[in-house]
């Protein structure tokens, strides 16, 4: 979770990271495309305190790629949740509560530029909650 939050995007001004924090590296494009592609597949591996540490780095994901970057989450989530596997359907559950927790306290007014912060929400809900159901 933490190299997570340390690698997957560039710190901002308002985390300390502007002018005068040194250079930090940073996971390249190449470089996370991989670890999208199966990381609910990975958390369904693993024993349950790491999937829940693995929940929480999504979070962090979601928050930077999803869903421009990161359009093959919910697809995933609905593989697992179908599966049948209860390690595959509880990975999918946790990812499904983590990216829901991202948007959670979006406004639900336009945007300035005209967008609208829920959306990424409102997509997520559709594709699930009547499997959920």
């Amino acid at each position: 979770k933490n190299m997570v939050r340390r690698l997957w995007s560039p710190p901002s001004r308002e985390s300390g990271g502007g002018a005068g924090s040194g250079a930090r590296v940073v996971l390249q494009e190449w470089e996370k495309e991989p670890v999208r592609q199966r990381y609910l597949d990975l958390m369904a591996l693993c024993e349950m305190r790491v999937r829940a540490q693995l929940a929480e780095a999504l979070k962090i994901i979601v928050l930077n790629d999803f869903p421009a970057k990161f359009p093959q989450l919910i697809p995933a989530v609905m593989q697992h949740l179908t599966s049948g596997n209860a390690a595959q359907i509880d990975s999918a559950l946790l990812a499904l509560r983590n990216a829901v927790k991202v948007y959670e306290y979006k406004s639900t007014e336009l945007a300035s530029d005209g967008s609208y912060p829920r959306a990424p929400l409102d997509a997520i809900v559709a594709a699930t909650f009547s499997t959920l159901l």
